[in-house]
């Protein structure tokens, strides 16, 4: 798998190469507009339709790049997280080509050599990317690793040289792919008053992925007096092994009433009409029940649930097929290595109770026997 990526990742450096100098045309373009350079005033004057037309493609071509690299292919990247990404590598190719211009490096005369050095931008930030595709805890430790060995590499380089034009770009690179793990770590966005684990897009049906806390989803939620149910909107709150924990909406206005909350339906539902309304009160479901991705709670939501969510609310009595696991989950845990009261040991028969009759002894019972005459009555039948 990593030799395959490694070879398909070489074959594609030539078309790297030819792409980033899209991005060489838009810092010309840029040194152009500050005046530092009469030639280059000259050149862009000389064909004034051509520039604008590279700079359009070099943006086109950032959007393609980070589609190509993006997490999963197999699902729905959001449109926000591309345009983040493909924003960062448009400006850190355009900033490689002016810190190569300025600081020592290839100029805008040597093609060859500023298109290498761009070049090198776009990979660092291809494997940026592949760093935050790992999960936040890793891409930190590894982006911050990097972010060192990069700033020894600067330190180390003699001042105006290629070598420090390459050490710099590394240096910005890590220092962008550190504070994008960082703000994705579920402690950083809570203390920030987002949902613990960023949404990753709309479309996805279960089982595609599981779903996180801070989610909407639309789910087929039961009622607690009878044994119907009905396809509501649920935000999830905790995501247990075999069961979720969630609050469910109403379109009913229950604002009077302490344990609800307005609910805005413009980042999840931007069909509504209105405002719904949260219960605060957790409810437990499973995961099975769930139906369609809706789309990320309100910020302003998310807070209020993290400090007045209220107890679970017992579970509907007709989930019959669910009611054995919770009872088993309700019951008080055993001794170790003793079986309790109600559950006899494997392979044994269960003890039986002492008897409480009394052992025959052969008198009389004083109670007349079917058949035989009493004789405390003379004997008459």
């Amino acid at each position: 798998m990593i030799l395959r990526s490694a070879k398909r990742f070489v074959l594609l450096l030539p078309v790297l190469w030819l792409t980033s100098l899209t991005y060489v045309a838009c810092a010309v373009l840029v040194v152009h507009l500050r005046h530092t350079d009469p030639e280059v005033e000259r050149e862009v004057a000389q064909s004034p339709d051509q520039w604008p037309a590279l700079a359009a493609l070099a943006v086109a071509t950032a959007v393609a790049t980070a589609w190509g690299y993006r997490p999963d292919r197999r699902r729905r990247f959001p449109w926000h997280r591309l345009a983040v990404r493909a924003l960062a590598l448009f400006a850190a190719a355009v900033l490689t080509a002016l810190l190569s211009y300025h600081r020592g490096g290839p100029d805008f005369d040597h093609l060859l050599g500023l298109g290498a050095v761009t070049t090198f931008g776009v990979v660092l930030c291809i494997l940026g990317w592949g760093l935050l595709n790992r999960g936040p805890v890793p891409a930190v430790v590894g982006a911050g690793a990097a972010l060192v060995a990069s700033a020894v590499w600067l330190a180390r380089s003699p001042e105006r040289s290629t070598v420090a034009v390459l050490a710099a770009v590394a240096v910005v690179v890590a220092l962008g792919t550190t504070a994008a793990a960082a703000w994705r770590l579920p402690r950083v966005r809570l203390a920030a008053g987002l949902p613990p684990v960023e949404w990753t897009g709309g479309g996805i049906h279960p089982p595609g992925r599981r779903p996180v806390p801070g989610e909407m989803w639309w789910a087929d939620v039961p009622f607690a007096e009878s044994g119907e149910s009905k396809d509501r909107p649920v935000l999830v709150v905790r995501v247990l092994d075999d069961r979720l924990e969630v609050l469910k909406s109403t379109s009913q206005d229950w604002l009077s009433r302490s344990d609800h909350i307005r609910l805005p339906t413009r980042t999840w539902n931007p069909e509504a009409d209105h405002d719904s309304c949260l219960d605060l009160r957790l409810r437990t479901l499973e995961p099975d029940r769930l139906r369609r991705y809706a789309g990320p709670c309100p910020t302003g939501v998310w807070r209020v649930v993290r400090g007045r969510t209220l107890p679970l609310v017992k579970p509907p009595r007709t989930l019959r097929g669910t009611a054995d696991r919770r009872a088993d989950l309700r019951k008080p845990p055993t001794a170790a290595g003793k079986p309790s009261a109600a559950e006899p040991t494997a392979g044994k028969p269960p003890a039986r109770k002492p008897s409480t009759r009394k052992p025959h002894t052969g008198k009389p019972s004083g109670k007349p026997q079917a058949g035989k005459p009493d004789p405390g009555r003379g004997g008459a039948a």
